[in-house]
């Protein structure tokens, strides 16, 4: 067996525990549980940086994955706060992409739904109040 070969099937093994052990995730059904099943791969992913930090295989070097580790444990701090409800979905999303985290916000941000179409829908609510020649719901506009 050559290097590269034995290289590639440490890289393979190590892709597949990690398949096994998303199995056990919790599924995201909904903002929370996406970010709950993000915590769980944040924390799985600087268990596997720290293994090949101690263990490695060349793949890093040891400052690659203490980059890495922290990074990690970064997005994993944020997710928490998420759900200790110390951060609202916004902040989550702008403070996981300050962190770098840019590909684990655009996945989050799918769940968050369109900022636009909310605030274009209760603005049509007005309009429809208004039109009806409520001056009570008028005024309520005004006052906003």
């Amino acid at each position: 067996m050559c290097d590269g070969e034995i290289r590639a099937r440490r890289r393979f093994s190590k892709k597949m525990w990690m398949a096994y052990a998303e199995q056990s995730w919790t599924k995201a059904t909904d903002l929370r549980t996406a970010i709950e099943r993000l915590t769980q791969q944040f924390s799985a992913m600087v268990w596997d940086v720290d293994h090949e930090a101690v263990y490695g295989n060349g793949d890093f070097s040891e400052e690659q994955c203490k980059t890495l580790s922290e990074k990690y444990t970064l997005g994993l701090t944020i997710c928490e706060n998420f759900l200790s409800y110390k951060y609202c979905a916004e902040c989550l999303i702008t403070r996981l992409n300050g962190a770098g985290l840019n590909e684990f916000a655009k996945e989050l941000s799918k769940w968050c739904g369109e900022p636009s179409t909310s605030a274009s829908s209760s603005s049509s609510s007005d309009e429809n109040a208004t039109d009806d020649g409520d001056e009570e719901s008028d005024n309520r506009r005004i006052g906003e």
